[in-house]
């Protein structure tokens, strides 16, 4: 675990294991806690592009229930596991971001 202080007010965040454990249990509530919104941002435009990709192969005139439902679990199948590598990306994105706000990494 490393911990970052912030060079004005002397506060201490730790970045480890448990970033990347919020993250799979808060999702993007989590991203907008930390203030990570450029990441939020990302997260929401893979979303969108994600179900126009897998929904846009649909033929809209022999639409079934069968082919929707097989859309479906595209979707969740590939957003779940895209969320599971940004979550294990939280470590490095925040101590990015302290680094570049000017924190020092305290030992």
């Amino acid at each position: 675990m490393k911990k970052y202080r912030h060079p004005v007010n002397g506060r201490i965040e730790r970045v480890g294991w448990q970033n990347v454990l919020w993250a799979l249990l808060f999702g993007v509530i989590y991203f907008m806690y930390k203030g990570l919104w450029k990441h939020v941002a990302i997260i929401f435009a893979i979303g969108i592009l994600l179900g126009f990709a897998i929904l846009g192969d649909l033929d809209v005139e022999t639409l079934d229930f069968k082919a929707m439902e097989d859309a479906q679990t595209r979707i969740d199948v590939i957003a779940s596991l895209a969320w599971v590598i940004y979550a294990f990306l939280v470590p490095g994105i925040l101590r990015n971001r302290y680094l570049d706000g000017g924190w020092k990494e305290v030992k």
